[in-house]
Order: structure tokens, then sequence, then C-alpha cells
């Protein structure tokens, strides 16, 4: 959801403008949420104190992140594992579904698959 309409964000968003990354914001938004609570706290700061107050909360929650960045990783694993096996699930509850018909169908997909790739070729080759 934006702040502003759809056509202003196609036309001025960041994945439309050159130069610019194409990320979705999300790294900056999850330090602001780090940061945001700490700007009451530094409001009255010198400049030289809040910069030090700033970087050191920064490097404590880089810190928690590289801490659980193993048991992260593991959940990812964990959780990709879990839809690897419903997948092959599901190709072998579909495949069994087509009885007799299996190999039919799997040389239609597979002839549709190849279909745009060779008219690509084609077209790249008649140029």
């Amino acid at each position: 959801m934006y702040a502003f309409s759809l056509e202003c964000q196609k036309l001025f968003g960041h994945t439309r403008q050159a130069g610019v990354g194409r990320g979705t914001g999300e790294p900056a938004e999850v330090v602001n949420s780090v940061l945001g609570p700490h700007g009451a706290i530094t409001r009255y700061m010198s400049p030289a104190n809040r910069e030090a107050h700033i970087e050191h909360v920064a490097r404590r929650y880089c810190r928690q992140v590289l801490l659980g960045l193993p048991a992260r990783m593991w959940r990812m694993r964990v959780r990709a594992k879990a839809v690897e096996h419903a997948m092959e699930k599901r190709v072998q509850d579909l495949e069994a579904s087509l009885g007799e018909e299996k190999q039919q169908v799997v040389d239609e997909v597979e002839r549709l698959i190849a279909a745009p790739a060779m008219k690509s070729m084609k077209a790249s080759l008649s140029t």
C-alpha cells in the first residue's frame, strides 16, 4: 500500500529512477525502527554526542543481528525444506491423478515451454 496513488508511485517511485537501487527500502525501515526511539534521547545532545550515541546503538543492533544469524539461517533452511517436500508431494499427487495420460501431458508441457524459446531464438537469428 502506498501513501500516494499507484500511478504516482509508478512514475516517481524508486524503481523508475535511473541510478537508484531496486531494493524494497526494508533495511532503511528496520534501521529507522531501531534508531527512532532514540530521537527523544538525542534531541538535546551535542552533535558529537548524538553521533556517538547513534553509532553505539547501531553497533549494538548489528551485533544482535550477527549473533542471531545462525539461528535465522537454520529456520530459513527448515522452512525451505518443508516447502520443497510439500511441492514434491504435490507433484507426485498431480502425476498420480494423470494416470496413463502422464507422459502425453508431460510431453505437451515440455513442447509448450520450448515453443517461446524457439520463437525468440528464431527472431534473434533473423535480425
